[in-house]
């Protein structure tokens, strides 16, 4: 079953950056970072069938006054079918993703690659080209602040790989653990190099490095397109995670 605890951690540890602001609200946490569309959410969900509205209401007239970040993320684990369908009711803006889990000890692909080397690194000159490759491929509407990555790579339970082809970074993943689950994020790889297996490659990457960690679950969050690469690793695809817009209605 997949768990968003993991992403709450990460949470936590990006706002120790200074880079961002999170706030404690009833019912959801807000993370918004100063110069960068990463890793702005709304999460942390408790919603009841009791608290729904007001809870809403409160978040939207937040996220349009700039207060909060503005994206309702709603894992499976956190919010049911029953509480979607009364978000779904008013017309906020949508999309979403695939939650997905392996039990690390069943990846079923390696990450040998003939025409690629995966390495785990924690030197900033690396993370400059990291950086580049996932700003330019995976965030694109927005400047993805560095600093926030620095202080992640000096976090002990952040594990950063690169792969190199022809002596080029070409594709970009992160690994956190805490206690004995763990989350792949910010999986990217060239546009000129996607296709290749790269993005397999790195992701079985992380997931042989927390086997050697003693994970036992490594989640994800994949787009509709990568979830058939992460079934193809052993990924078992968990239902969706819903994205709402609060500051967008339809018709209004």
């Amino acid at each position: 079953m997949y768990s968003s605890k993991n992403l709450a951690v990460l949470m936590q540890k990006v706002a120790e950056s200074g880079k961002c602001i999170l706030k404690h609200y009833k019912g959801f946490d807000s993370i918004q970072a100063k110069e960068s569309v990463w890793p702005n959410k709304l999460f942390n969900l408790q919603l009841s069938e009791n608290s729904i509205d007001q809870l809403l209401n409160n978040a939207e007239k937040l996220a349009k006054q700039g207060k909060i970040a503005p994206t309702l993320v709603c894992p499976a684990d956190e919010v049911d079918e029953h509480l979607l369908s009364r978000i779904r009711k008013r017309g906020y803006g949508e999309g979403n993703w695939k939650a997905m889990t392996l039990v690390a000890s069943n990846l079923r692909l390696s990450s040998e690659h003939p025409d690629i080397e995966i390495v785990e690194f924690t030197d900033f000159r690396e993370l400059n080209k990291w950086h580049a490759i996932v700003e330019k491929e995976l965030i694109k509407v927005s400047p993805l602040d560095i600093e926030i990555l620095q202080h992640l790579l000096n976090d002990t339970g952040c594990y950063f790989f690169s792969g190199k082809s022809v002596g080029e970074t070409v594709t970009a993943a992160m690994l956190l653990v805490h206690e004995k689950e763990a989350g792949i994020y910010l999986v990217a790889t060239q546009a000129i190099n996607q296709g290749k297996g790269f993005g397999s490659a790195i992701t079985a990457k992380c997931v042989e490095k927390a086997v050697d960690l003693g994970v036992r679950k490594v989640h994800l969050q994949a787009t509709r397109d990568g979830a058939s690469i992460y079934k193809k690793l052993g990924f078992q695809d968990c239902g969706n995670i819903e994205l709402f817009k609060l500051t967008e209605r339809k018709g209004g």
